[in-house]
């Protein structure tokens, strides 16, 4: 869907870390996943569909449920479906995604994104977000998880922390964050 994970390279001085990111055409991450998979052998088939390319921020009720369509479409053909998207409306977009399934899937779906974009090289988190979103938990069940730096969990569980551009887990029953 766009976001960070797969924009132009952001400074490398965070004060001038930038509000919006600026997508590359094409889809980095989906090159990298490639890549990635290929160390799996016998190599797992990458597909992609590019439901948008944009800043989360962005991202519009359109989009929300062309991404429905895909996830729906999808859900009994692969045995994963990763979601790249932005990590500002990350967790919003889940919860839009999810509300719409009314079900859960058929097959996991892992939404992941990147604080620090894939062209950044090491600075970025994308490589190990895309590692762990697509190739680790295999036992997973079906159902919809977030997978950001040290989480991989369901996403209903999942927040973002904005000023220190990192993802916690909440406990929705005490209502106390976890870390």
């Amino acid at each position: 869907m766009g976001g960070t994970i797969d924009a132009l390279p952001y400074p490398e001085d965070e004060s001038q870390y930038p509000a919006d990111s600026e997508s590359m055409i094409g889809s980095s991450s989906v090159d990298v996943l490639r890549e990635m998979a290929s160390q799996f052998p016998p190599c797992p088939v990458i597909d992609w569909v590019q439901i948008c390319n944009k800043d989360s921020k962005y991202i519009d009720d359109t989009d929300i449920k062309l991404l429905f369509k895909n996830t729906k479409a999808n859900e009994e053909r692969y045995r994963r479906i990763v979601i790249t998207v932005g990590t500002d409306r990350m967790v919003e977009t889940f919860k839009k995604l999810t509300t719409r399934m009314v079900r859960k899937p058929k097959c996991p779906v892992v939404f992941t994104g990147a604080i620090w974009p894939l062209s950044n090289g090491k600075r970025s988190d994308g490589r190990k977000n895309l590692r762990q979103a697509a190739f680790s938990h295999a036992d997973i069940f079906p159902d919809f998880y977030i997978s950001m730096g040290d989480i991989f969990a369901p996403g209903i569980v999942v927040r973002k922390n904005f000023k220190k551009k990192e993802f916690y887990i909440e406990d929705l029953d005490l209502g106390s964050e976890i870390t």
